[in-house]
C-alpha cells in the first residue's frame, strides 16, 4: 500500500521515525517552507520548486497511481522510446540542441522525433539539478547518509526515510526510480547498471553543499551506494510496510472500542440520572396530592374531640353565604327594599304552607328609623 492511498499519513511518520529510533537513527520532522506559485509565475518550467510545477496522474507498471510533475513524465517517456541507446545520463550531447529542447518545454510544446535522446536525458539532468530545493532536500542529507552506514537493515531505514519525505518528492522519487530501474533491464545494450546510474545521477539528486565540498570523497561514495539500493529496490519506494499497518489498524480498533466504552458509560449516566430525576418527580407529586389534614388542638383540661374535616367547596359556600338570588327575593320582602342594619341575619323565605309567611311574621324595625302611626 503506497502512502498516498493511506489517510494517517502522520502517524505512519511517527511510526516511521519510532522504528527509526530502534535503528538508532534520531530525525525530527520539520515542516518545510513551501513556497507559493505566484513567486514563481514569471518562471517557466526549469528553476521551479516541484510544488509549483504542472503535474500529471500516472500508473506505474504494478498498477500504482502517481502525481508527478508533467515535464519529467514527458521527458522520461521519450527516453523510454530509445532506451537502448548506448551511454544514456553519461554522454553530454549537444548544448546547442539542449538549449533549443528547454525554449521549446518552457514554450509548452512537445518533443519531436527529431530530437536525440542524448540531449533530452541531459536536459532532464539539468531539471533536477536546477531544482531550487533538490529532490532530496538539505534538511534530509544527514538523515539518508545515516541510514546508508548502518551495518544492517540499511535498506529498511532508507526506505523508512523515504516516507517522512513531502508527497511531491516522494512521488517524484518513485516514478524515477522505477524509470531509471526500467534503463537497467537494457544495460546490455545501453551499459548503464544500477551502479552507472548511481554515479550520474546521485550527486544531482543528493547534490554536496559547497561548505562540504573539500571532504566530500566518502560522501560520494555512500551517495551512491544509496542511490544504487534505491533502483535495485525502486518498487518499494513509499510503499507502507506490514508491520506499521498492522499496527496503525491495532490502534484504530483499539481507539474505537475506548469511543465505544466512552459512548455506553454516557448512556447508562444518563438513564441513570434519568430514573433519580424521575423518582424524584413522582415523591413531589405524591407529597402534593396529599390533603392537608387538620390536627386538632391539644387541651390539657378536655379530652380530644374528633373533628371533622370538611373541603374547600363546603368552606366556600359558608364563606361565601346567600346566592345573589336569595338576597334580591328577601330584600324585596322588606320595607322600603333597604338592608337592615342589625347584626342578624334574616331568615330565608321557605315556600311551604306548614310554616308562617314573612306577611304573618312582625316585621323588624330598626332602632334608628322611626315608625309613622297612620293617622
Amino acid at each position: 500500500m503506497f502512502l498516498n492511498d493511506v489517510h494517517k499519513k502522520e502517524e505512519i511518520k511517527n511510526l516511521a521515525l519510532q522504528d527509526l529510533r530502534h535503528f538508532g537513527i534520531k530525525f525530527r520532522l520539520k515542516k518545510n517552507k513551501q513556497q507559493t506559485v505566484q513567486e514563481f509565475k514569471s518562471r517557466k518550467t526549469f528553476k521551479t520548486p516541484l510544488s509549483a510545477l504542472t503535474t500529471q496522474t500516472v500508473t506505474l507498471p504494478s498498477g500504482q497511481q502517481l502525481v508527478v510533475p508533467k515535464l519529467v513524465h514527458e521527458l522520461c517517456s521519450f527516453i523510454l522510446t530509445k532506451v537502448d541507446t548506448e551511454g544514456l545520463f553519461r554522454k553530454g550531447g549537444s548544448k546547442c540542441r539542449q538549449n533549443e529542447i528547454r525554449l521549446l518545454l518552457d514554450a509548452g510544446c512537445y518533443l519531436g522525433n527529431d530530437h536525440h535522446e542524448i540531449d533530452v536525458a541531459s536536459v532532464l539532468k539539468t531539471f533536477f539539478r536546477e531544482l531550487p530545493e533538490p529532490l532530496f532536500p538539505y534538511t534530509y542529507h544527514e538523515l539518508f547518509l545515516r541510514c546508508i552506514i548502518l551495518p544492517s537493515n540499511s535498506l529498511n531505514a532508507v526506505l523508512l526515510s523515504c516516507l517522512l519525505l513531502p508527497s511531491e518528492h516522494l512521488n517524484t522519487l518513485a516514478y524515477f526510480m522505477q524509470f531509471l530501474y526500467r534503463v537497467t533491464e537494457c544495460s546490455t545494450l545501453n551499459k548503464m547498471d544500477a551502479y552507472n546510474l548511481a554515479v550520474v545521477m546521485g550527486p544531482t539528486l543528493l547534490p554536496i553543499e559547497e561548505k562540504l565540498a573539500p571532504h566530500a570523497t566518502h560522501r560520494l561514495i555512500k551517495i551512491c551506494e544509496l542511490f544504487k539500493l534505491l533502483v535495485e529496490n525502486a518498487s518499494a519506494i513509499g510503499v507502507v510496510p506490514e508491520s506499521i499497518i498492522e499496527r496503525i489498524a491495532l490502534t484504530s480498533s483499539l481507539t474505537s472500542l475506548t469511543d465505544e466504552d466512552s459512548l455506553s458509560i454516557k448512556k447508562k449516566k444518563k438513564r441513570r440520572s434519568g430514573s433519580l430525576t424521575r423518582m424524584f418527580n413522582g415523591l413531589k407529586k405524591i407529597v402534593s396530592s396529599k390533603p392537608s389534614e387538620e390536627i386538632p388542638a391539644v387541651t390539657p383540661d378536655l379530652p380530644l374531640t374528633p373533628c371533622a374535616t370538611r373541603s374547600a367547596k363546603k368552606r366556600k359556600l359558608d364563606n361565601g353565604g346567600f346566592s345573589i338570588r336569595k338576597k334580591r327575593e328577601i330584600l324585596s320582602k322588606l320595607p322600603q327594599n333597604a338592608a337592615l342594619s342589625t347584626p342578624y341575619t334574616p331568615v330565608s323565605v321557605n315556600p311551604s304552607p306548614k310554616r308562617k309567611t314573612p306577611e304573618s311574621c312582625p316585621k323588624i324595625v330598626p332602632n334608628n328609623v322611626e315608625v309613622h302611626k297612620e293617622k
